[in-house]
């Protein structure tokens, strides 16, 4: 396995032993010198503090783009070669939609978005703009509900001079009172049977993203229970409920490689030592991505709180031994960690 590949594939790769479910993940943080053309760790909104991960699904964080007028705020582009893409803009209410619920702007949003693109069909820059009926979606969160319009879109755009069949998913919410708009897209004739699944997947990211913020602070209990006491019921219980966020959140990310998790091997898949100790290393990783809002994989951080617990486990069983984990933490303690995780294992 690739050692920068995001882990959705850690899921059924590695926990297939613990009895919760696997750990996902992928991206992290720029802000500004973006070069084109290259991913994007993630991006946090500066005025609503959310967070747009470095992916959404397959879909890697490619360009971000402040406008001159701050109308308009910042645009995010993800995907590399134009057979499926999703723009993102986080952008203020305009003026004459102040004082209006979050519902209403954000209906507003999605009318005007479909307007604009009926004047591009005007223009001759697309053709056959066909939209779906709006509907209404809401992102649950403690601090209140945020809702979600959204709308399937249908138009040809005219690329080189051939117009291009496109499918689209267009969404607003009002974010902190801030719009966030996404346009999900792929061109069926280059997309293939894959372009619904990719779009589907995307704006699940999206989705979830707007609710993470939520998530984090509702997850910062469970962290306190875990670090307490890793091996105790609770403890166990509460890593459970980190490693769920791991795998589900599109914000969070872990990556992974053969010299992270090839200590898996020295152990029986269905051990309690086996399943405490990837526990921890997805525990301490997570831990410091919501502690510091540094959502870029934390390997020094997994693995110290995988030393810890394997110290732990020692102390009530000073016969157990992994050759895999001892090596990563002398790799830690000699400081040359991310040398050896970047070897390749014959």
């Amino acid at each position: 396995m690739n050692m920068r590949a995001c882990a959705p594939i850690l899921a059924a790769a590695i926990l297939a032993s613990i009895s919760q479910p696997a750990a996902a993940i992928g991206p992290a943080d720029p802000q500004q010198g973006v070069e084109p053309g290259r991913a994007i760790p993630y991006y946090q909104d500066p005025a609503t503090k959310l967070v747009l991960p470095g992916s959404l699904g397959a879909l890697p964080l490619t360009d971000l783009h402040r406008f001159d007028d701050k109308r308009f705020g910042i645009s995010l582009r993800y995907g590399f070669d134009g057979a499926v893409w999703a723009d993102v803009y986080v952008y203020p209410v305009p003026a004459e939609d102040e004082g209006k619920g979050a519902a209403e702007t954000a209906d507003n949003a999605a009318r005007q978005a479909i307007d604009e693109m009926n004047q591009m069909a005007e223009r001759g820059e697309y053709a056959d703009v066909e939209a779906g009926e709006i509907t209404e979606t809401t992102a649950k969160t403690s601090a209140g509900d945020i809702p979600l319009i959204e709308r399937e879109v249908s138009f040809k755009m005219k690329v080189r001079g051939i117009k291009r069949p496109i499918q689209s998913i267009l969404a607003v919410a009002n974010y902190r009172g801030a719009l966030v708009k996404i346009r999900a897209s792929y061109e069926a004739n280059r997309a293939g049977e894959e372009g619904p699944q990719l779009l589907a997947d995307a704006m699940d990211g999206f989705r979830l993203a707007l609710i993470d913020e939520d998530w984090r602070k509702n997850l910062q209990p469970k962290l306190e229970t875990y670090f307490a006491d890793p091996l105790s019921e609770d403890g166990r219980r509460a890593g459970g409920a980190i490693v769920t966020y791991a795998e589900e959140s599109s914000v969070a990310r872990i990556h992974i490689g053969d010299r992270f998790t090839s200590w898996l091997d020295d152990l029986p898949k269905d051990s309690v030592e086996r399943a405490d100790l990837l526990r921890a290393q997805i525990a301490g990783n997570i831990a410091k991505q919501v502690r510091t809002g540094d959502f870029q994989s934390q390997e020094k951080a997994a693995v110290r709180q995988l030393a810890k617990v394997y110290e732990m486990i020692q102390k009530e069983k000073p016969d157990f031994r992994s050759e895999g984990v001892e090596a990563l933490i002398g790799h830690l303690r000699g400081g040359t960690l991310e040398d050896y995780l970047m070897e390749e294992i014959d």
